[in-house]
């Protein structure tokens, strides 16, 4: 789910669709959360949250750029 919602945000920041990405970014956020939540150790959660944390830093350069 959290890849899923990462690519359509992805693409909406791409196409210039900033307003599409908005809810995007909320719904990325609370996929990433569930995935950290079932995830089975400490090494899985920081692992999401370091994969989670680096894919919004280089969307909000995208962002930044376009």
């Amino acid at each position: 789910m959290v890849d899923e919602l990462g690519e359509k945000l992805r693409l909406a920041l791409e196409a210039g669709h900033f307003e599409a990405a908005l809810p995007l970014i909320d719904e990325y956020g609370k996929a990433a959360i569930q995935a950290m939540r079932a995830a089975v150790n400490d090494r899985e959660r920081e692992h999401i949250v370091n994969e989670a944390s680096s894919f919004l830093q280089d969307r909000l350069h995208l962002a930044r750029v376009l």
